[in-house]
């Protein structure tokens, strides 16, 4: 709709007594657009006086500050019903306009609630589209898909603002019940549309997820968050994060933290510079009327390398044995260097076994896993340095070997015990 000049109103509503004042210009109601400027003169034969929302929003005029109300540029705040009153008369003679400033014909303000809804075949439910504005000149409607519903409208008048109601009970849904709900909205401005989803399910559920995978890994000492989403109608009863081993030498005092919006629940656990005996499973259980459910999180600790050498005669021969744990299984490699060095690897080494198939010791869940690698050198040689080297994706680690030959053995006869004689340095890197 196009907006014309100011409209005045010309039904009057005005308090008469002896010398009663008039207000120009007349009526009782002056309707203004925002922006404008509007002047309010007060006509007697004697003083008059203002009465209403006059201060700051409004100037008196310097020639006759006592009449005359001016502002030139109208808003919202200058709305308001002034009356002018004769001061002289003995009756106290008065008029009255009531002066509306239009607002600008912006967007409407539009609620659908609830923003979501789930309900189980045969409960009731109620769903509500409300609009809002400044001006009265708006429609609003409730629709399912494409469907306009028949459904009365609630008008009323609140907090300067027209609204109006629309509200769907229903006493029992079915299937047919569910689907897209819009709540639109419309005036010369244009228009406005909210949406929501009706769910309509059969029985009770209980569904519980992540976005993380179920087989966690991390270093010892490290940070770790787990969390799990609970999609669930009617709400639940009880949850809990509980440990289920296998370690319990030490108690799992468990702290997380709960969020919950409409239907959904998120649970986060929060393990503060994980310990090793802090690894295993945590399962996240929850409770509602559909009952019991849960999530299992395996936790494996990720190790560096620790590594053990020993040496010992095997049928006459020297053997040197490294023991290594870690977690993942590391990688094990031999270096052999000339003299006694501190310092020995491939560009050192004059030579260099990696053991492919070590044998493994021990593979338990959520331990380390323990290997054994054998180097058969035959006979230790003079001043050379051996060192074991493991490694995988959290460090590395060596230990040296050095040897010095006291003597030569020799083959004795079988009644002769033979025990060679070595003299060994071992130093860990």
């Amino acid at each position: 709709m196009e907006l014309g000049a100011p409209l005045v109103l010309l039904l009057a509503t005005a308090w008469h007594g002896q010398g009663a004042p008039v207000i120009e210009p007349s009526g009782p109601e002056l309707v203004v657009e925002p922006g404008a400027t509007v002047t309010l003169r007060c006509v007697s034969n004697g003083s008059v006086e203002w009465d209403g929302p006059i201060s700051p929003y409004w100037t008196l005029d310097s020639e006759s500050p006592g009449s005359i109300l001016i502002t030139k540029n109208a808003t919202f705040k200058n709305t308001g019903t002034y009356r002018c009153t004769e001061l002289e008369d003995p009756m106290r003679g008065s008029t009255a306009i009531h002066l509306y400033v239009k607002a600008h014909p912006g967007p409407l303000h539009i609620i659908l609630e609830p923003t979501k809804l789930v309900r189980i075949r045969g409960e009731a439910a109620q769903i509500v589209c409300s609009a809002t504005h400044s001006e009265v000149e708006f429609n609003v409607i409730l629709k399912r898909g494409d469907t306009k519903l028949e459904i009365p409208i609630n008008s009323d008048f609140q907090d300067n603002a027209y609204k109006k109601v629309l509200t769907l009970n229903l006493n029992a849904v079915d299937f047919q019940d569910a689907g897209i709900y819009s709540c639109v909205a419309n005036n010369a401005a244009g228009s406005n549309t909210a949406t929501m989803n009706f769910q309509v399910v059969e029985s009770a559920y209980l569904n519980l997820t992540s976005e993380q995978s179920l087989l966690q890994e991390v270093s010892v000492g490290e940070n770790l968050d787990l969390t799990v989403i609970a999609d669930a109608y009617p709400g639940l009863q009880r949850y809990n994060w509980t440990y289920l081993g296998p370690f319990f030498e030490d108690p799992h005092n468990l702290e997380f933290r709960t969020q919950w919006t409409t239907y959904s629940y998120s649970f986060k656990l929060h393990l503060n510079r994980v310990k090793p005996l802090e690894a295993g499973r945590y399962s996240l259980m929850a409770q509602n009327k559909a009952g019991w459910n849960n999530l299992t999180f395996e936790l494996t600790l990720r190790y560096p390398p620790e590594v053990s050498v020993t040496w010992i005669p095997v049928n006459g021969s020297d053997v040197l044995l490294c023991d290594v744990s870690g977690y993942p299984q590391p990688n094990v490699t031999w270096m052999e260097c000339r003299g006694h060095t501190d310092r020995c690897d491939e560009a050192q080494a004059s030579q260099v076994w990696d053991d492919t198939q070590p044998e493994v010791l021990s593979q338990k869940p959520f331990h380390r896993v323990i290997l054994q690698s054998q180097l058969p050198i035959g006979t230790l040689k003079h001043n050379m340095t051996y060192v074991c080297r493991a490694h995988n994706n959290v460090g590395n680690s060596s230990q040296f070997f050095r040897a010095i030959s006291l003597g030569q053995s020799k083959q004795l006869p079988d009644e002769y015990l033979f025990t060679p004689v070595v003299v060994a340095c071992k130093k860990k890197v």
